[in-house]
């Protein structure tokens, strides 16, 4: 009996107590794939390419969807058509054994819009759309420049065509600050930025404006070009003299602020001569004889409450006088009493002569007349 206990105890000792051995560790998971997705470039006129280019890792197949579609390779690029306006969003998803990943590339696809600049052809301009109403070119704005024919072409976006400066094409005059703006009324594929269009820009209805000059119903003033039409003695050499005669009021304070070194435009000019226009108008529903010294000197009054220039009433009444003249008509006379105006309105004395703005005044006659 004692023999038998002690073999049974050798034996459970030899069999480990009973227990068994540990189990192996179980297989790691496959890797997930990953996608680097891109296009170039991001903003692309419509009917214009982009390149979309892609790689992946731990995939096995690739499939497009959105603005593209189709089974894709796992790494490539493709060029591809972008023919409609806006964001255009591509999607790319690859898949291995570790599962799916997708990536997204958005594509801006956009318009051009053009027209020119007129007060003759203005080359040179800075010209933008200004989408909220300081009438400065603000970071992400449509921006551009006028050509030699004072045409530009930007990218079509909403808001305000806006030309800031330049010289005149033909005499290679500064309109340095001379702002002007055209506020679109319908959707046009070419437009006209003029003094015209600038006055009617800040009346409180632009559809008036035709009543309120006299211009010809005819003539669409936002697409119209005063100077490639001019000469047909009637409408269009009307129109014009109109814009003409509108930007003579604005040069001499422009030329004061030049020589001064401020940056103050003439937004706020032709805002007074669409006041003064607004008040004509409402009391009388007739044109507006914009020759009229009166008239002139409402607007020269107008103008100069919002500017940084002054003038005694004395030297008010005789620049009015002058810029009445000159308005209606381009005589020496008219035009050395316009240069008096200027030496008025810039504190200069009466004897001064401006060499830089002389061809300026004689309105690209002989400078001698001044």
């Amino acid at each position: 009996m004692r023999f038998l206990t002690i073999v049974t105890t050798i034996l459970l000792v030899a069999c480990g107590g009973g227990g068994g051995s540990t189990p192996a560790p179980p297989p790691a998971p496959p890797p997930a794939p990953t996608v680097s997705f891109n296009a170039e470039p991001l903003s692309v006129l419509v009917s214009n390419n982009t390149t979309l280019t892609w790689s992946s890792t731990n995939a096995s197949s690739c499939s497009a969807s959105g603005a593209w579609e189709g089974s894709k390779a796992t790494s490539g690029s493709e060029e591809f058509t972008i023919n409609n306006t806006g964001d255009n969003t591509f999607t790319l998803a690859c898949t291995g054994s570790g599962g799916t990943v997708s990536a997204n590339v958005t594509v801006e696809g956009y318009q051009e819009t053009s027209g020119v600049v007129v007060d003759g052809y203005l080359t040179g301009a800075d010209v933008f759309i200004d989408q909220n109403d300081n009438f400065m070119a603000d970071e992400g704005e449509s921006t551009g420049s006028s050509d030699n024919a004072g045409n530009f072409t930007l990218k079509r976006t909403a808001g305000n065509y806006v030309s800031v400066g330049g010289k005149d094409f033909d005499t290679q005059n500064p309109f340095d600050n001379l702002l002007l703006v055209q506020k679109p009324v319908t959707e046009l594929d070419f437009r006209t930025i003029t003094p015209v269009t600038s006055v009617a820009a800040f009346l409180t209805d632009a559809s008036q404006v035709h009543s309120i000059l006299g211009i010809d119903e005819s003539i669409d003033i936002y697409q119209f070009d005063p100077v490639a039409n001019k000469g047909d003695g009637g409408v269009n050499d009307y129109l014009y003299e109109k814009g003409n005669q509108l930007t003579s009021w604005l040069m001499p304070s422009i030329h004061c602020d030049n020589e001064k070194g401020t940056t103050e435009t003439s937004q706020d000019f032709f805002a007074s001569i669409a006041e003064e226009l607004d008040k004509v108008f409402t009391e009388t529903a007739e044109q507006v004889d914009i020759e009229d010294k009166s008239f002139i000197e409402q607007v020269l009054d107008n103008a100069l409450s919002k500017k940084t220039v002054e003038l005694d009433e004395a030297n008010k009444a005789q620049c009015g006088h002058c810029l009445s003249l000159t308005t209606a008509s381009h005589s020496g006379k008219s035009i050395r009493c316009f240069y008096q105006c200027h030496l008025q309105l810039c504190d200069h004395n009466p004897g001064d002569r401006l060499a830089s703005h002389s061809s300026w005044y004689s309105l690209r006659g002989n400078p001698s007349i001044l």
